[in-house]
Order: C-alpha cells, then sequence, then structure tokens
C-alpha cells in the first residue's frame, strides 16, 4: 500500500512539474536552459541519496532511507505555495480507471512475466502465459486510451516522430540507467564484497557526471538540436556499459573502472533526459504541455518499472544468485551489461535515422490571443 501511494504521489506530482516548467518559458534556450538545470538537481539528489542511503545504513538500520523523505516532503509542502500560483483555473476530469487498470495490469504481467523467465526459463508455461497476458493487456490499454475523453496517457500524440522517438529514448535511458545500478549494485556487494557505505560511494561519481551532463545539455541543444544530442548521450551511455564489461574480481581496478565508466554513463544519460524533453515538448501549443509531459512521466515510470526486472532476469539467466561463486555473479553482471548497450544503440540508430525536427507552432508564452487559431490544429497533425 505505501508503494502504491508512492507511486500515485509520483504520477501528480512529476508531470505538473515538468509541464510548470515547459509552460514557463518559451521554446528555445531559455527553457532548454531551465530543463538542463533540472536535469542537473534530480542528477545531484540521486548522488546525494546514494551516499545517505549507505550512510544510514550503515550506521543506522536501512528503514532509516524511509524516514528521512518524511521531513524532506514536509519541507517542500511548507515552501510551494509561497513561491508556485496556479497558471490556469482548474478543471475537473474523470479518472480513466479502465486506462489504469490496464496499464497496471500490463505492468505487472510483464514483471512477473521476467521474473519467472529469470528463474524457470523463457518457455515456461507460466513465463509465456504472463507475457502473452501483458501484450494483450498493452493492446487493452491502447485501444482504451486512443478512445477516452480524458486518457491517462495521450497516445494520439505519438502519431508525431519527435513524440514517439523521444518517449523511446526516455525509456531507453531511464530502463537501461536504473538497470545498470542494479547490476553494479550485485557486483559490488557479490564480487567485490563492498559495504553499503562503499557502494554508496561508487554512485556519487555517476551523480557529479549527470550534474555535468545537466549543466551542458542546454548548450549542446542550442548548438546541434535535439536529435543530435539523442545520439551522443545514448551513444555515450552504450559505450559506458560497454566499459564496464572489463570488469573483474579485483577491487581497486573494478571501483576505480565503475567510477569512471559511470560518470561518463550518468553524463550522456542526463544529455538524453534534458533532449528527450525537449523533443518531446516542442512544437506543441500550451494547452497540450500538460498532455505531453504526462506522456513523458507514464514513460519514466514505465522505464523504472522495467528496468531491473528486465536486466536482472537477464542476469539471472546467465548465473546471478545469492549462492552463486563470485565468478558466476560476474558472468551474470557482464551479460546484463552487454545488453543494456545493445538496447541503446539500436534506439540511438532509429533516433538517428526516423527523428524529425517538429515545426514550430508559434508563441507559447504570454497573451493567448497571440497564438493563431489554427495552431491547435496544426499540432494534432503528425510531422513528416
Amino acid at each position: 500500500m505505501a508503494r502504491v501511494m508512492q507511486g500515485v504521489a509520483t504520477a501528480i506530482t512529476t508531470p505538473s512539474a515538468l509541464a510548470l516548467l515547459t509552460t514557463s518559458f518559451p521554446e528555445g534556450p531559455a527553457r532548454n536552459r531551465a530543463l538542463g538545470l533540472n536535469g542537473a538537481l534530480l542528477s545531484l539528489g540521486f548522488a546525494i541519496g546514494s551516499v545517505l542511503g549507505g550512510v544510514l545504513t550503515e550506521l543506522f538500520v536501512w528503514r532509516f532511507t524511509f524516514f528521512i523523505n518524511v521531513p524532506v516532503g514536509l519541507a517542500v509542502l511548507a515552501v510551494a505555495p509561497f513561491v508556485i500560483r496556479n497558471s490556469s483555473e482548474p478543471t475537473r476530469q474523470r479518472l480513466d480507471v479502465p486506462g489504469a487498470l490496464t496499464l497496471s495490469g500490463t505492468l505487472l504481467s510483464l514483471v512477473l512475466g521476467l521474473t519467472w523467465a529469470g528463474e524457470h526459463g523463457w518457455t515456461d508455461p507460466t513465463t509465456l502465459g504472463l507475457l502473452a497476458g501483458a501484450a494483450l493487456l498493452a493492446a487493452a490499454f491502447w485501444v482504451v486510451e486512443t478512445r477516452s475523453p480524458h486518457p491517462l496517457a495521450a497516445v494520439a500524440i505519438l502519431r508525431r516522430r519527435s513524440v514517439a522517438l523521444g518517449n523511446l529514448a526516455g525509456l531507453a535511458t531511464f530502463s537501461m540507467e536504473s538497470g545498470k545500478v542494479f547490476l553494479l549494485t550485485i557486483y559490488l556487494q557479490q564480487v567485490l564484497g563492498a559495504s553499503a557505505l562503499q557502494t554508496g560511494v561508487a554512485f556519487t561519481v555517476l551523480g557529479a557526471g549527470a550534474f555535468t551532463g545537466g549543466m551542458v545539455a542546454p548548450r549542446v541543444l542550442n548548438r546541434v538540436g535535439a536529435r543530435a544530442t539523442l545520439v551522443v548521450g545514448l551513444t555515450t551511455q552504450a559505450l559506458a556499459a560497454v566499459a564496464l564489461l572489463g570488469l573483474g574480481q579485483g577491487f581497486a581496478a573494478g571501483y576505480a573502472l565503475i567510477l569512471v565508466a559511470t560518470a561518463i554513463g550518468g553524463f550522456g544519460h542526463v544529455l538524453v533526459i534534458v533532449s528527450y524533453t525537449v523533443a518531446v515538448t516542442s512544437g506543441l501549443p500550451d494547452q497540450e504541455q500538460g498532455l505531453a509531459s504526462g506522456l513523458t512521466a507514464m514513460s519514466q515510470q514505465v522505464a523504472f518499472t522495467l528496468g531491473t526486472p528486465v536486466l536482472a532476469a537477464v542476469a539471472i539467466a546467465a548465473g546471478v544468485s545469492a549462492t552463486a561463486s563470485a565468478q558466476e555473479n560476474l558472468t551474470g553482471v557482464h551479460t546484463g551489461l552487454g545488453v543494456s548497450a545493445v538496447v541503446l544503440l539500436v534506439v540511438s540508430g532509429l533516433v538517428a535515422v526516423f527523428y524529425r525536427t517538429p515545426r514550430p507552432v508559434g508563441p507559447t508564452s504570454g497573451d493567448a490571443a497571440a497564438v493563431p487559431a489554427v495552431v491547435g490544429q496544426q499540432a494534432q497533425e503528425p510531422v513528416r
């Protein structure tokens, strides 16, 4: 129940925060800088959380990692009303219950299927049944969303190449990064025998690289555009995963390689985060920014849900387990990292070949009267 409540809170806050950013700044350099700072702060939060989690686990018990969120959340609640104002009149919309149920069922069936496959094989009847059920529920979700007056996810705007490929890039970068952190945690603790604190510290450089990426991303975007930035970011993240295939059983060498490779990978990861957000929200009028941001948030949460189970299933099938030897665990980690690199390179290639820069729709801030009436029609048309 607690995890469900966390998911509901994330579903409310993430798209609202992103829509607030994209509607507060006009499309172009100003918005790119705002999104870059947003990505940098997210990365800084990850770095602080990694170290703080390790410290709390080492000094107290792991439950303190949950308690620390309470005062932080209360502080945000106290400050938010004084710094955030409503930018539009509130409207009442029905909750898309069929969409929520079919999407939740899809993810649950898929995660269970992947987990079962890792333990019992991909040809096991239960595995096949769960994966088939996930495919059917995903199809049902798509049908429900295309017909709902108030969809949970605005799948109709996926007809735009920039939106579809941008979300695909976001799905790849978030899922493979979260899965990579899981694999490296297995490596650090099961192969190298690192403590919780040492494991947390190992990921601080990832956060530092990602923070740097967030600060640099706006300049790269302004110079080469979203497509090139997406390709560079995804490829950099993939090459960092390839470099991690050199991990061995030596503590000093393995720890040093993680520090270097995760910093480079984190840099590429945040390049993708900022550029895919720009890609998904570019060429849309303000009234569609919330829909695009909601779809972006859904892609992130789906990626977080799937990334670890997918790479964990691959690693388990290749030898990772609580009772496995250090070499068996290392082989499983290598296999998972290899799959991660392949996925990122494939998505990078798709973006490079098929992405098209969306046509601008005119002013996205200021007086609403400045936006021509035809803008709403243009935004509905797919960009070829």
